[in-house]
């Protein structure tokens, strides 16, 4: 997803991206589709067309998008775990916080809420551990615990290199991971 270069993409991105903004800014849904249109540039009418009429919609498009980028619930991105390159997975997926910046406050802030968007991020990091548990399986339960934080820790880091995203990765997966090189 995050390779996008069209300028139908480029308001995907700038629509989603402001919209992640505008909550965060201005509190939960107590935002308009008339800001959401100043903010991105965009007519409403276009926003309508990507995204219907909901801003609960297009929120849940921000984590259904922040699962499948971060979580890696893409087959691409499953292919690539299965090929032993996990390194490429969360490079990509510093590709996409490229694009829509907002997506890490707006993850921060809303992952604990008692609501449906919180609901729905615990729901990816559920998905994102159970993936973790059966690619190093025999791990226990703190040990997939501290995968998941040094994973998800790869992409929120910007200033990391690549070389050390790389090399964090094959440390990790070095020892106990029968799917790994």
């Amino acid at each position: 997803m995050p390779a996008r270069t069209s300028q139908k993409d480029d308001i995907y991105w700038r629509i989603l991206n402001s919209a992640v903004a505008l909550d965060m800014r201005h509190g939960h849904q107590k935002w308009t589709m008339t800001q959401l249109s100043k903010q991105s540039k965009v007519s409403r009418t276009l926003i309508y067309y990507y995204f219907g009429k909901s801003k609960l919609g297009i929120l849940n498009e921000a984590v259904t998008l922040f699962g499948a980028e971060f979580a890696g619930e893409t087959a691409e991105r499953l292919a690539l775990w299965k090929e032993g390159r996990m390194a490429e997975t969360f490079l990509k997926s510093r590709e996409l916080l490229k694009m829509v910046p907002a997506l890490v406050p707006f993850y921060f802030i809303n992952r604990s809420q008692p609501s449906e968007l919180g609901e729905a991020i615990r729901k990816k990091e559920k998905a994102f551990r159970q993936k973790l548990a059966a690619f190093f399986p025999g791990r226990g339960a703190s040990e997939i615990e501290a995968l998941f934080g040094i994973f998800w820790g790869l992409v929120f880091a910007p200033d990391l290199s690549e070389a050390g995203i790389r090399r964090c990765v094959e440390l990790l997966t070095a020892s106990g991971s029968n799917r790994q090189s």
